[in-house]
């Protein structure tokens, strides 16, 4: 998808002064918490920035969602958090200094193979987007567009990262699987069967 450098057009005065009245040190949150005496499950959100007020733009697109965000600084500080609280996403800015946000999108996939990232930035084209998806991210999202389009992404990219873990853990309980194939002699049609068996093999 896209990115962008501008300001969230989300009331600016209203999420800002809601926003720093949040933590960014904040301990890291629980993976459940308590809500009327019943026991719900937390998604938090990560977001990466080295400008606070683009954090707190960012996080306050959010704040009025059953979701909970957490914030870090910049991609060092980021994978540190990680390691001590994974969440269930992670938004980061493009450009940063020490990691930016390719580099931190590499070391997620590489450690936390599925925990997706989307990128937000304000100096994407398509050329930053088609890299971004190339090296693990899950989406990508202009800065201009984060009010209308943050929470969407999020949501989306949590879905598909929910039915994957699906897929996974049926995967994990699979014990035998039988293909029985009838093909003529003709040699043509053993190159599709191949590459139907080693897609299928791919998959699990």
């Amino acid at each position: 998808q896209k990115v962008t450098r501008g300001l969230c057009s989300c009331d600016h005065s209203s999420t800002i002064a809601a926003a720093t009245k949040m933590s960014e040190t904040a301990e890291p949150q629980a993976d459940r918490k308590t809500v009327c005496g019943q026991e719900r499950q937390v998604t938090t959100v990560l977001i990466v920035d080295d400008s606070a007020v683009d954090r707190l733009l960012a996080g306050g697109c959010l704040k009025d969602t059953d979701l909970t965000v957490t914030y870090a600084a910049n991609g060092r500080e980021a994978l540190n958090s990680i390691e001590q609280s994974p969440p269930e996403v992670v938004v980061t800015d493009l450009l940063m200094p020490e990691v930016d946000g390719l580099e931190l999108v590499q070391e997620v996939k590489t450690n936390w193979p599925t925990l997706p990232v989307v990128l937000m930035t304000a100096h994407g084209n398509e050329e930053t987007a088609v890299t971004a998806l190339r090296v693990g991210a899950a989406s990508y999202v202009p800065k201009k567009n984060l009010s209308r389009d943050l929470e969407e992404t999020v949501r989306n990219v949590l879905a598909v990262a929910s039915s994957a873990e699906a897929d996974r853990q049926v995967l994990h309980s699979l014990r035998k699987v039988e293909l029985d194939f009838e093909i003529g002699n003709e040699l043509n049609g053993l190159r599709p069967l191949i590459g139907h068996i080693q897609n299928h093999l791919r998959e699990m």
